[in-house]
């Protein structure tokens, strides 16, 4: 994804504790007008040092998953989360 397709840049989303910034908005659009790469460029060098100003967003950690499943738990497959199709329990 490029930086300036993030959801919780943009003010127009009004999420609440999201961005609210006429500069980060205004580069925004000026990213989204550029005629050049060059031009694009120096508009995303802008956008990044108004990003650490602003700071809208901090990553905190990565998710891990672990799943645990019974020997009693036949036909059960993990695929991005549980596939539970055609799984069923012995008794």
């Amino acid at each position: 994804m490029i930086p300036h397709q993030y959801g919780f840049l943009d003010s127009k989303a009004q999420w609440p504790g999201w961005t609210n910034s006429p500069e980060i908005d205004k580069l925004l659009s000026e990213i989204q007008a550029a005629k050049t790469q060059d031009e694009a460029k120096e508009l995303y060098s802008q956008l990044q040092q108004k990003m650490w100003e602003y700071l809208p967003i901090i990553n905190i950690g990565t998710y891990s998953k672990v799943t645990g499943v019974s020997d009693k738990v036949k036909g059960f497959r993990d695929f991005i989360g549980p596939v539970l199709w055609n799984v069923s329990v012995e008794e």
